[in-house]
């Protein structure tokens, strides 16, 4: 194999080993399930810290809507929340799925990204 060839089928290879396990729109928004957990909810809480206040505990599988223009804290509470970074700010349907949805803060490791399909995420499109 060719020197040439060899470099195309690896960066073949290296392009879909980082690619994303799901679409993200133009606007930085994906859609994501809770993924296991230990004791089986991913809690919503209302800062993104594990001492806050929780909103909901949403188990294995519980649809989420993610934007990218919501991540990110007023200057003040930066310095409140050191580790904010490894939370996401969510939308999700966790008390009425015909009001209006429910915003938090959840811990990022327990996201799984999925495509935007199904009827757990048709609320939001």
């Amino acid at each position: 194999m060719s020197a040439l060839k060899k470099l195309l089928a690896t960066v073949a290879l290296i392009s879909t080993l980082v690619a994303p396990a799901a679409a993200v729109t133009p606007g930085g928004e994906y859609c994501a399930v809770v993924a296991k957990t230990s004791d089986e909810f991913l809690a919503l809480r209302k800062e993104p810290t594990a001492n806050s206040e929780m909103i909901a505990a949403m188990r294995t599988g519980f649809p989420v809507h993610v934007s990218a223009s919501s991540q990110s804290l007023d200057g003040d509470k930066v310095s409140l929340y050191k580790n904010w970074t490894k939370w996401t700010y969510v939308s999700a349907f966790v008390t009425d799925s015909s009001a209006d949805p429910d915003h938090g803060w959840v811990y990022s490791k327990y996201l799984k990204r999925v495509p935007c399909e199904g009827s757990g995420f048709s609320w939001w499109k």
